[in-house]
Parts: C-alpha cells; sequence; structure tokens
C-alpha cells in the first residue's frame, strides 16, 4: 500500500468517537421493555431491574464520555495541524451524540434516584 491510500482511511479515533456515541442509542429502547410491569418480559427480570438500571447507566455513561473524549482529542490534532481535515465531521457527530447521552443518562439517573427515596411512585 503507498503512503496516500493509508492516510486516506479514516483513523481510529474518528471511528471509536462516533462508535461509542452510537452504542448506547442501541440499546436503551430494551429498557422500557425490561421495567415496563406491563410487558411480558418484565416477569424474567423483575428481581433485576435495579441492577440493570444501574448498569446501563454506568456503561452508557462511559461510553459518552468516551466518544467526547476521543472526538475533542481528534478535532485537536485536525486544528493543531497534526492530522488532515477528514473525519472531522465524524468527531463532531461522536461529541454531540456523547454530549445529548449524558444528558439522557443524567435524566435517567435522576428518575430512578426520586423512584427510590419515594418522591415518584413506582408503576405497580
Amino acid at each position: 500500500m503507498n503512503s496516500k491510500s493509508k492516510s486516506e482511511k479514516f483513523r481510529r479515533l474518528t471511528t471509536t468517537a462516533l462508535v461509542t456515541g452510537v452504542l448506547p442509542y442501541i440499546y436503551t429502547p430494551i429498557i422500557p421493555f425490561i421495567t415496563d410491569p406491563a410487558s411480558p418480559y418484565e416477569a424474567y427480570f423483575h428481581n433485576f431491574v435495579t441492577v440493570i438500571i444501574y448498569s446501563y447507566i454506568a456503561v452508557s455513561l462511559s461510553l459518552t464520555a468516551a466518544a467526547i473524549v476521543c472526538g475533542g482529542i481528534d478535532l485537536m490534532r485536525i486544528k493543531t495541524g497534526l492530522r488532515s481535515n477528514k473525519g472531522k465531521g465524524l468527531d463532531i457527530a461522536g461529541i454531540i451524540l456523547g454530549s445529548i447521552g449524558i444528558l439522557f443518562v443524567l435524566y435517567v439517573f435522576i428518575i430512578v434516584i426520586l423512584q427510590q427515596i419515594g418522591t415518584i411512585p413506582m408503576p405497580d
């Protein structure tokens, strides 16, 4: 392979920023099926709902933080001229998805804490 084709590929940091920004959104729609009492799947996961929610929060926070950090590092490398502009849009998309993901996970965390202390009633 020559150096030109090698430089045209997306960098690992760019790809990591986008993938870790998207991953939390893939398994987020599963959570209501597990926690909803009317769901047929709730009977299987009833004893593990708290563990599932807290592990979802921990994994999602770590993935979204990784998206923001990787995208930020790669954007700084582009800004200083160490890298080409290829992948800049993917870095920005990873940062935006990570930021929205952190806001959503913090919202879920607040709802879970309020349910735990009894301010918001748990669904029957």
